[in-house]
C-alpha cells in the first residue's frame, strides 16, 4: 500500500511544500497573535480584568471595543481567564 500512494516520495516533498504553504514558519502564538503590539493588547487585557473583577462593566466593555477596534478579538473563560488573538 505504501508504494501504491507513493508515500516515500509524498513524505520527501513536504518540507518543499509546507514552505511553500507557509506551515511551520512561525509558532502557533505568533500566528494567532499575528502583527499585534503584544505588550499593548497585555496591558489593556489586563485592565480589563481588573474592570471586571471591579464589576466596572463599562470600563471593561471599552477596553474590548478598543481592542476589537485595532483588529484584536478577545475570549473570556469562564474562569475569568483572558485570551487573545488576531481577528
Amino acid at each position: 500500500m505504501c508504494d501504491d500512494l507513493n508515500t516515500p516520495a509524498a513524505i520527501a516533498g513536504l518540507p518543499l511544500g509546507a514552505a511553500l504553504l507557509g506551515v511551520g514558519q512561525q509558532t502557533a502564538e505568533r500566528w494567532f497573535h499575528g502583527g499585534a503590539d503584544a505588550a499593548w493588547v497585555g496591558e489593556r487585557t489586563v485592565r480589563m480584568a481588573e474592570a471586571r473583577a471591579a464589576k466596572d462593566w463599562a470600563a471593561a466593555d471599552a477596553l474590548r471595543s478598543e481592542l476589537k477596534e485595532a483588529g484584536i478579538e478577545v475570549s473570556i473563560g469562564r474562569d475569568g481567564r483572558i485570551d487573545w488573538r488576531r481577528a
